[in-house]
């Protein structure tokens, strides 16, 4: 097989006094078939490279499909007169969403998503909104993998839609409570939700009347609707800061009014049940506190629940008489519960010490039990309900999976010590009887932007590496929220290289205290920076490096606010216009960073229609890895035509994925 390579064209960009070159700036232009060219090959080369595996692939696609219950149906929700759930049919690739009458016990079928995608090659639902009067539903669907969708109106007794979809949405949208109209929001651009209207079905589109705008291009505008069905929250979030206005359900073209003041740097998270008014802020309180006021006047707030600084107060939930925290402390969860008064507080035992824990279909405030979810590495997902006043707890759903036995495997914590003396925590999955500490190798995953944390969750597709000897883990680096938003704040902007320098140390203690003899990193989206990083600050750690849908063309990208979220993105990496940004984002910029030296095998994915992480960051960074890089022939990069930034769509397509990428590990390293 030749080696692809992409031709290089003169391309400069000249800023804070320095000439940037930009060789391979070409291949964003996605109408030059050269680039079509150019990703074909690349394409070609990596089939080529994959094929080498045999039936390895086919055999790991089979392995992990199995472990899928072909007929699944998902836990009842209860919301009004109905119980909602989804189901899979004989191995099917998309849910049917049904519902159920709670005095008849009659299904019907809401919306099949495999009618949907017949003949589709990518098929997408965002959101389902059901009408106050439970007859009309709201859905989304994106058939491209671009996030733009078409939101549809629809009769749920007829399947009819009522009128013609409303094209281009990317954002939200809510029922009003007369069950005629709706909310909905649109992008710019940018792909920034800016601009909320209000929607009377059968009217035509161009006779929407606007609510409000949101300007400034470093917030978005978010709409949601509160659990007590009166108010619609409109939030404008940046990353960084967030405030709200409110507007009554049943007065759609009121005035809307400021639930909170908009002050740079601080977040405000709005909830509203029967009488009064939550809010989860930051402001002076770097761990979050819970503020209340009556729905009478909210001008007035007092403090619910105060901060602690050893204790991060993650999710918050307020019903009609109780309310339920969901905290992290010493980077594991802790459920608390309390009376709407503040007191009578009650702990939710957990299942166990680590796991990741969800507030998941709380959807009626009178409820007197809270529903929340819980997985960890070595336990599928279940749904739990505690009741508030009997103080039970019942597991009501269990995920089935196939070719699966928890007692054969384990999990734990391990620390490594980072660059400046920080432990960071690691936490390990393998199967007992088949890892070898010292011998096996380790498939290393990490993330740490956003404040996003990676908690141990059930990944089916790992019973697979763990059953070839794999040790499996997840490095909590600085940049996630595992520790609280300390740990958040000393992972970005111009501390960012914390993040890689924390990632690196884990890799270098997994090896010298003999817990695996080669490392894997893998990493997606602002994992696969993390990814590009790592492999240009210190190749020689990795024995190989997947990055799927990469930002690894992060200078370039910073410095362009034509493109999708580079302004909104100015508060977690910085704003390169200011030159110590500038030459901080440059110093680890992975396109940026491409050396004459050795490199491990490298395993890239991407996705032409992706609006967050354009396909060209990982094309431009293949090209030149191929030219300045030393025996790249073993590395390649797919790029799939018919998705975006999620990749395949189905529940069977992010299997392929991962069947591709494990085969391409097991090659390299001869298992």
């Amino acid at each position: 097989m030749r080696l692809p390579f992409a031709k290089e064209k003169e391309f400069f960009t000249e800023i804070h006094g320095i000439k940037l070159s930009d060789p391979y700036r070409w291949l964003q232009d996605k109408d030059d078939p050269n680039v079509m060219k150019y990703i074909d090959e690349e394409n070609d080369y990596a089939e080529g490279i994959l094929s080498e595996t045999g039936d390895l692939r086919d055999k790991l696609f089979a392995e992990m499909k199995d472990r899928h219950d072909p007929n699944e149906i998902t836990a009842t929700i209860k919301d009004g007169n109905y119980l909602y759930y989804s189901k899979y049919s004989d191995g099917s690739a998309y849910p049917v969403f049904m519902r159920k009458s709670v005095t008849s016990g009659k299904e019907e079928i809401l919306l099949d998503q495999n009618e949907l995608a017949k003949d589709k090659d990518f098929c997408s639902i965002s959101l389902m909104r059901i009408s106050p009067d439970e007859n009309k539903m709201l859905y989304a669907v994106d058939f491209k993998g671009d996030e733009l969708y078409e939101l549809h109106v629809v009769d749920i007794a007829t399947k009819k839609d009522l009128e013609s979809p409303i094209p281009n949405i990317f954002g939200d949208f809510e029922w009003a409570g007369d069950s005629k109209s709706f909310f909905y929001t649109l992008s710019d651009e940018a792909h920034r939700p800016c601009v909320l209207f209000y929607h009377i079905i059968g009217n035509s589109i161009n006779r929407d009347v606007k609510i409000c705008e949101q300007d400034n291009e470093e917030y978005g505008l978010y709409i949601s609707v509160s659990n007590s069905k009166k108010y619609l929250f409109i939030n404008m979030g940046a990353i960084d800061s967030s405030y709200i206005y409110i507007l009554p359900l049943n007065d759609p073209l009121a005035d809307i009014v400021a639930l909170s003041p908009n002050k740079k740097g601080v977040e405000y998270i709005p909830y509203h049940v029967k009488d009064r008014f939550f809010l989860k802020t930051n402001e002076n309180a770097q761990n979050f506190k819970i503020l209340s006021a009556s729905d009478v006047d909210f001008s007035s707030w007092i403090e619910f629940i105060p901060t602690n600084d050893s204790v991060f107060i993650d999710d918050f939930e307020a019903f009609d008489s109780f309310v339920a925290l969901k905290v992290r402390k010493e980077g594991r969860f802790e459920v608390k519960l309390l009376s709407i008064d503040g007191k009578n507080e009650k702990y939710v035992e957990l299942p166990e010490k680590f796991g990741t824990v969800e507030f998941a279909g709380n959807r009626e405030s009178s409820s007197d039990y809270l529903r929340f979810s819980f997985e960890s590495f070595v336990t599928s997902m279940s749904i739990f309900e505690y009741n508030f006043s009997s103080k039970k707890l019942n597991n009501i759903w269990e995920r089935k999976i196939g070719n699966y036995n928890k007692e054969n495997y384990s999990m734990d914590r391990i620390f490594a010590i980072s660059h400046d003396g920080i432990q960071v925590p690691i936490t390990i999955f393998y199967k007992k009887d088949v890892f070898k500490k010292g011998e096996s190798p380790c498939f290393l995953m990490g993330y740490g932007a956003y404040g996003y944390s990676y908690d141990p969750s059930f990944f089916t597709d790992w019973i697979s590496l763990a059953d070839r000897g794999f040790l499996c883990a997840v490095a909590h680096i600085r940049g996630g929220e595992e520790l609280g938003r300390t740990w958040y704040d000393n992972g970005k902007l111009l501390n960012k290289k914390n993040s890689f320098l924390d990632y690196i140390s884990c890799a270098e203690f997994l090896k010298e205290s003999k817990f695996a003899d080669r490392i894997v990193a893998y990493g997606r989206s602002a994992g696969g920076l993390l990814m590009g990083a790592v492999l240009t600050m210190k190749p020689e750690i990795f024995d190989l490096v997947s990055a799927e849908v990469p930002f690894v063309d992060t200078l370039n990208t910073m410095l362009d606010e034509t493109l999708p979220l580079t302004i909104g993105e100015y508060n977690e990496w910085g704003n390169p216009n200011s030159k110590k940004y500038f030459d901080y984002i440059r110093s680890y910029s992975p396109y940026d960073n491409i050396a004459k030296r050795e490199y491990p095998p490298v395993f890239m994915y991407t996705a032409l229609n992706d609006t967050r992480v354009m396909y060209w960051e990982p094309l431009k960074f293949m090209a030149k890895f191929r030219k300045i890089g030393l025996n790249t022939e073993k590395s390649i990069l797919i790029t799939d035509k018919s998705c975006g930034h999620g990749g395949y769509s189905g529940r069977y397509g992010r299997i392929k994925e991962k069947a591709a990428l494990y085969s391409f590990i097991l090659l390299n390293f001869d298992l």
